[in-house]
């Protein structure tokens, strides 16, 4: 009688872990939602650098300058 009673108690705690990873799991679809919205911010960002194709080409003088400088950097560090 005594260990179908615990049993009992255990079930509610288990009921409580289910619905905590439910949770978590809908909250993980936020997560998803919340990125996809930042591709479609990233595709409106890629419309807008073929607008001002000049601004891009200097983005890419700044990434090879970038570069540049890490190398110099592991370069002192070895």
């Amino acid at each position: 009688m005594q260990s179908e009673a615990i049993r009992g108690h255990q079930m509610p705690s288990e009921a409580i872990s289910g619905r905590n990873q439910r949770q978590s799991e809908a909250i993980r679809g936020n997560q998803r939602q919340s990125e996809a919205i930042g591709a479609y911010r990233m595709q409106s960002g890629a419309i807008r650098g073929h607008q001002r194709p000049s601004e891009a080409i200097r983005g890419h003088q700044r990434q090879s300058e970038a570069i540049r400088q890490s190398e110099a950097i592991s370069m002192q560090s070895m």
